[in-house]
């Protein structure tokens, strides 16, 4: 049986890996999102650099009295574990995810992983950028960029319109026909997901109407 989708995405209060402060996730399981959800975290300090907060909205006064990661992490543990998990621009969430993790001393999940951004860049190979931005115009979607949940949400349409294009069993397919490795995240380590380079870059153009959820 195919391992169940998860979509993440998280915001940061600084520039530092470890600030988290939201989390957005959706999880998809027997072909339907069974839970959709964001919380907000206190990161260590709580220190907010201005700029983080003109992009996503939140401030140290509106985590003050929420939960740090630590805290929260038995809630949102066990929907990552054992799980394919994505996110846009995998890379960073990943990083956030990992050092936040080593700062409180947790251990990682057992989990593999891939990244929507990637998978934008192999499918629509003709667009000059592959921001969720730009593939919401292509898709016609309409999301509140930034919002964590929101982020998580259009994440897993991006994967969800691909597959259904492709006819994909299961995300394995996907990877395949897209020539991208999953990456894994272990106790202990980690290994990065990684994609072919692409060269080709033009102006997006209008393609099928595709609504969010």
């Amino acid at each position: 049986m195919d391992l169940k989708t998860v979509a993440i995405d998280f915001e940061t209060a600084n520039a530092a890996r470890d600030s988290a402060c939201s989390i957005g996730v959706v999880v998809y399981e027997e072909k339907e999102v069974v839970l959709e959800k964001e919380w907000y975290i206190r990161p260590k300090n709580n220190w907010f650099h201005s700029i983080n907060t003109s992009i996503h909205g939140i401030n140290a006064n509106m985590v003050e009295d929420k939960p740090t990661f630590d805290e929260l992490w038995p809630e949102i543990s066990p929907l990552l574990e054992n799980s394919f998990v994505i996110a846009h621009n995998a890379s960073f969430d990943f990083s956030v995810l990992r050092k936040t993790l080593d700062t409180y001393n947790l251990e990682y999940p057992e989990l593999e992983y891939s990244c929507t951004m990637q998978m934008a860049r192999r499918f629509w190979t003709d667009l000059y950028n592959h921001r969720l931005s730009t593939i919401a115009e292509i898709l016609e979607f309409s999301f509140q960029h930034h919002n964590a949940l929101e982020d998580a949400k259009a994440a897993m349409l991006i994967f969800q319109h691909i597959s259904k294009t492709i006819s994909a069993v299961n995300h394995d397919e996907v990877l395949n026909h897209l020539s991208l490795k999953k990456g894994l995240l272990y106790a202990g380590g980690y290994k990065s997901s990684s994609a072919p380079k692409t060269t080709k870059r033009l102006k997006p153009r209008s393609q099928t109407n595709y609504r969010l959820f």
